[in-house]
């Protein structure tokens, strides 16, 4: 999806000034109308970062043929392959957290982990922005503290 914040923001004002006249004339006072234009662009910036930071990641060039298949699935360990670093995982809680991994995140673990790549070089590598694979980082390491019980 495409975010465009002046167009966005155009929207939102010609909206708010329509609604200000019927709030005007459902007879609320000013300060209730702008506590709610305050609230509807509070809601627009929040739009705004979700855009920002939650785009989808996708291959920059090439056709769909190019595209890899998932790196893996959830349903088992590969034995060979890409993800073959999983089988010499030892603890059993770890483990199991890496299985519930969608397989997006378990790549762009093992790019960042595994084949040391940037944050920058996986946003290129999938078409993403920096901020959006940081965010993902910092979930992912969240979810695999919180799952195996590490501080």
């Amino acid at each position: 999806m495409y975010w465009h914040n002046g167009s966005a923001v155009k929207k939102l004002t010609a909206e708010e000034q329509r609604m200000a006249e019927e709030y005007r004339a459902a007879g609320m006072t000013e300060e209730q109308i702008a506590e709610i234009a305050a609230f509807d662009r509070e809601v627009l910036r929040s739009d705004r970062r979700f855009y920002r930071h939650m785009q989808a990641c996708s291959p920059v060039s090439g056709s769909l043929e190019q595209v890899p298949e998932p790196a893996y699935d959830g349903s088992d360990i590969p034995l060979s392959g890409r993800m073959d670093w999983l089988q010499e995982i030892e603890d059993p809680a770890l483990l199991q957290a890496l299985r519930e991994l969608k397989p997006d995140m378990l790549e762009i673990l093992t790019l960042y982990v595994f084949d040391g790549l940037s944050q920058p070089e996986i946003a290129r590598k999938l078409g993403c922005t920096r901020q959006n694979i940081s965010g993902r980082i910092v979930r992912l390491r969240r979810f695999l503290k919180r799952r195996t019980g590490r501080k």
